[in-house]
């Protein structure tokens, strides 16, 4: 009779730790969902961060660009300038 109590008791344990074990899964279902869904909103916003910074790279290519040309014409000016001043 002992052992059967015992066996019982052991079938009611292990019961209770499946349930246990069950509930901790769907709250790691849960969670993993949740995780998947930031990191899809991560992979969105390093997307963006990299559409803007290639934008800004273009921008800053065009604006040295536009300097070297303002900086070649000056240095043509100043040449000319102490050109004429020399004659």
């Amino acid at each position: 009779m002992e052992t059967l109590q015992l066996l019982e008791q052991r079938v009611s344990q292990l019961i209770a730790r499946v349930k246990e074990l069950k509930e901790h899964n769907l709250q790691l279902a849960e969670q993993n969902k949740q995780l998947e869904a930031e990191q899809a909103e991560l992979f969105k916003k390093i997307d963006s961060m990299e559409v803007s910074m290639l934008s800004s790279k273009e921008s800053l290519y065009e604006e040295k660009e536009l300097t070297r040309f303002a900086v070649d014409e000056l240095i043509k000016n100043i040449d000319s300038l102490v050109g004429s001043e020399s004659l």
